[in-house]
């Protein structure tokens, strides 16, 4: 069991009228902002109403809690606690960029991240790319190579990140 980062798009394909097999897409809390309401599709493992995109990370809880860490020190400065500690009294980012901060903030289980984020995220991840691969941890390297490489793919589709 861990967790696994990839990119998927809606294909249009209708649902099932079997709840057992759909998930409605949710945000957890920063990201509300990122789904639309016409954004909004239930994810149906039976009748596959959506496509993957992009491959991302695929990394046991504690190896991603790790990374994320790592990210957080490499992007911001401050360790991941510091950044939770502030989204639970304040709820707010005023002193960090909004989508790294999100993403560090961002649970590490079940969870869609939308459209709108992914594309902040991308934007993002290639304005500071340089700076976080030169500040981050050898081993995570490759690590935030392919979790950069599946915003870009699932940003130019319009896609979501599906964290499961």
């Amino acid at each position: 069991m861990g967790l696994d980062i990839s990119g998927i798009k809606p294909n249009g394909k209708p649902c099932s009228n079997n709840e057992e097999d759909t998930m409605e897409v949710f945000t957890l809390k920063g990201f509300e902002r990122s789904l639309l309401k016409s954004e909004v599709f239930k994810m149906d493992y039976e009748s596959e109403n959506y496509d993957y995109v992009s491959d991302g990370l695929s990394m046991s809880y504690g190896g991603y809690n790790g990374f994320r860490e790592a990210l957080s020190l490499a992007s911001l400065g401050v360790s991941a606690n510091v950044v939770w500690n502030k989204a639970k009294t304040l709820n707010k980012n005023e002193d960090y960029p909004e989508a790294i901060y999100h993403l560090i903030n961002f649970a590490d289980n079940e969870g869609f991240i939308g459209p709108k984020a992914v594309k902040e995220l991308n934007t993002y991840f290639e304005n500071n790319f340089d700076k976080i691969n030169k500040n981050i941890e050898e081993h995570y390297q490759d690590a935030l190579q392919r979790l950069s490489k599946c915003l870009t793919e699932t940003a130019k589709n319009d896609g979501y990140l599906k964290f499961s």
